[in-house]
């Protein structure tokens, strides 16, 4: 089974137990820069070396700003930094985009999609 597929089926066990409200939700994991194209081993190894905080800190963390249901998240490097960008749906159907710094967490930026 391909590293990815592991990897998201792995969140969504955790994510349903732990956040019910999203567990139909469908995670998606996009590694998108060349240096961590569908890499799951070297995101695994920049959280265990405390680069970047694992995914369930960030939506620990977005759990207490919003309410809604996860539909997408994507693990991206910007700028030389390394993102967490989360897109959320509420119960209106309003998209909402955060992205975090995967580093230490903190929001950087909340928009509502288009």
């Amino acid at each position: 089974m391909p590293t990815l597929v592991r990897l998201m089926k792995k969140i969504l066990r955790r994510a349903s137990v732990r956040y019910p409200h999203i567990s139909f939700a469908i995670i998606a994991i996009v590694l998108s820069s060349s240096l961590f194209a569908d890499d799951y081993e070297k995101a695994k190894e920049l959280v265990d070396a405390g680069k970047i905080l694992p995914l369930e800190r960030i939506l620990e963390e977005l759990n207490k700003r919003s309410t809604g249901r996860v539909i997408e998240v994507e693990l991206e490097l910007k700028k030389g930094r390394l993102i967490y960008e989360i897109e959320q749906i509420d119960a209106h159907g309003l998209v909402r985009e955060y992205i975090f710094d995967a580093a230490d967490g903190h929001l950087l930026m909340e928009k509502v999609e288009d």
